[in-house]
């Protein structure tokens, strides 16, 4: 398979979704991801799966009943 984003590409994509939609980001890349399925799309749904993760990530990192160093 041919990697069409880098990490760098999902991590700003992930960031200008938790900045524009707060918590409704991960719903909003989760509806995406969905979407791709129906078009049978690989490359895509791994693109929005990755974005779901890293936004996931995102917010477990800001939520501090999560974060273990505080």
């Amino acid at each position: 398979m041919v990697q069409t984003s880098t990490t760098g590409e999902i991590m700003q994509r992930a960031m200008m979704l938790v900045k524009n939609k707060g918590n409704g980001a991960l719903e909003y890349a989760n509806q995406m991801f969905k979407r791709t399925q129906k078009t049978y799309d690989k490359e895509e749904q791994v693109y929005w799966q990755k974005i779901a993760m890293q936004i996931e990530l995102l917010i477990e990192g800001n939520d501090p009943s999560k974060n273990s160093l505080l």
